[in-house]
């Protein structure tokens, strides 16, 4: 970190933002070579996938805080306890007075403040696939603890919602008290053709590649119908409400979920320890600077148009002590002051993430969950102090959907109660305990938008790079990997 060294020195590139895509291209250019300047406005790694502790929450929630930027997440609400009881719970955070009532109010979790990483934005990693090969391929394993995601369960909406464990292979098939023998041999042959049809002859009737997945599954000879149905589509597909998987898409994401079991035990996905998705962009930009990277934190770059033709190009960049040129910029699009917030309500997320005092799925366990109703999935993600998240004996959930919070806060809500009040009769069984009665610490629900760089896709200024910012629903790292790729071949298409 050496902000106050630079006078007027060259780099290559220089990349704005600390999230895996700019930590990930950043390393890469790196150990090619490049001089490379990694600059971040925040004082912590991870930009908008950080993890935080509760009063750095408050202060990135708080109307006054600078480090949210508004147009990437325009509303943030914060509760003391459980948000489906309203404004009576909620805690006001406009002005300062509000921020210390509120930092009373959540004196419990203060207390142990360096206990917690709650993150903006978690990510898991398929223990096969291009986001594990790439970990591997770059040596990050001396900077990443990884812990294995001990379950998949879907939550079907209800008066008494019920988690139930998604079956991941021909023996859970079988173990699985929930499911009816002749739906056990409706899976049995959807396993089986998954076994031995190719994945461009999805289930042995190429002419149904272009149908919804859903309706395949629902049609003979699979016949699938209920829970099962939508444990395949939403909690192993992981469809989206704003993309509708077709046949092909839904085997091949069927078939990569149960290849990545075995790998590293019974499971298909892998959480890092210590704070997820920032732990691994901080993993990377370490690796930057071992390749010789300079890297400056908590500092507001001021980048001027560049200057001189293609083959001169350059960039000045304006420092708190010191400048920088660079010949190209690659940037998260929170940095560019023209940026604005996509007006399609199908671009924005909305989340939330709700902290436990107690760890209903048990203490040292992790488990995804998808919560359906009427056709509209959440997905959930359940932390505990396996994944060093909270102290031991509490739990984080977090859960997302597409949309815009005014029409998905009642869903979201939904969702986390479902977590509290549903049953699993499998972990219990497996786990030899019982639910445990548990209730909220705080809730946090904010909205998340798509930033445009520039009012038409096609104006971005010659030599800068704009990486895709944190508003997609996906659950594991390949997007990111993409796109990083994507960034990487802007600058060198070879």
């Amino acid at each position: 970190m050496a902000g106050d060294l630079l006078e007027n020195e060259e780099f290559d590139v220089v990349v704005l933002g600390t999230g895996p895509i700019e930590a990930l291209v950043a390393s890469e250019l790196a150990d090619e070579g490049r001089r490379v300047l990694h600059i971040e406005r925040s004082p912590h790694y991870g930009g908008h996938y950080a993890s935080l502790t509760p009063s750095a929450l408050l202060d990135w929630a708080s109307s006054l805080s600078t480090a949210r930027d508004r147009r990437l997440v325009p509303r943030v609400e914060l509760y003391c306890g459980d948000a489906a009881s309203g404004e009576e719970s909620r805690l006001q955070l406009e002005t300062a007075e509000d921020a210390e009532q509120a930092r009373m109010a959540l004196a419990g979790l203060l207390e142990n403040d360096r206990g917690y990483a709650l993150e903006l934005a978690p990510r898991l990693v398929r223990c096969r696939g291009k986001a594990i090969d790439t970990l591997v391929g770059a040596g990050v394993g001396e900077y990443l603890q990884f812990r294995g995601v001990d379950g998949n369960y879907i939550i079907t909406g209800g008066s008494q919602p019920v988690a139930r464990r998604v079956p991941e292979s021909k023996e859970d098939v079988f173990a699985a008290s929930w499911l009816s023998l002749i739906e056990k041999r409706k899976l049995m042959r959807l396993l089986g053709a998954l076994d031995t049809a190719s994945s461009s002859d999805d289930d042995g009737d190429g002419s149904k590649r272009d149908a919804s997945f859903a309706s395949v599954l629902a049609a003979r000879p699979y016949a699938l119908e209920g829970p099962i149905l939508d444990a395949l589509v939403y909690g192993v597909a992981r469809q989206g409400r704003n993309r509708v998987l077709t046949a092909a898409e839904g085997f091949d994401a069927v078939r990569r979920y149960v290849g990545a079991m075995g790998r590293y035990g019974r499971m298909a996905y892998l959480g890092a320890l210590h704070g997820g998705c920032s732990e691994v962009a901080q993993a990377f930009c370490r690796l930057c600077a071992v390749s010789g990277g300079t890297y400056i934190l908590d500092e507001r770059p001021v980048l001027s148009s560049p200057v001189g033709e293609e083959s001169t190009r350059r960039f000045d960049i304006q420092l708190r002590n010191g400048s920088a040129r660079a010949r190209s910029v690659v940037m998260d699009p929170t940095y560019a002051p023209e940026a604005t917030a996509s007006a399609d309500p199908a671009a924005t997320v909305s989340r939330a993430l709700c902290v436990l005092d107690a760890a209903p799925f048990g203490d040292d366990s992790t488990a995804l969950l998808t919560y359906v109703a009427d056709g509209r999935a959440v997905s959930l993600l359940y932390m505990t102090h396996a994944t060093m998240a909270v102290p031991s004996g509490q739990s984080v959930v977090y859960a997302w959907t597409e949309g815009r919070l005014d029409d998905e806060r009642a869903l979201l809500v939904e969702a986390l109660n479902s977590v509290l009040s549903s049953s699993s009769s499998t972990h219990q069984e497996s786990a030899g305990n019982t639910t445990s009665a548990c209730r909220p610490l705080i809730t946090v629900l904010f909205e998340v938008c798509t930033l445009l760089p520039h009012a038409e896709a096609s104006s971005s200024p010659p030599g800068i790079i704009y990486t895709d910012g944190p508003s997609s629903t996906d659950i594991d790292f390949d997007s990111i990997i993409d796109s990083a790729q994507k960034a990487l071949s802007a600058i060198q298409p070879s």
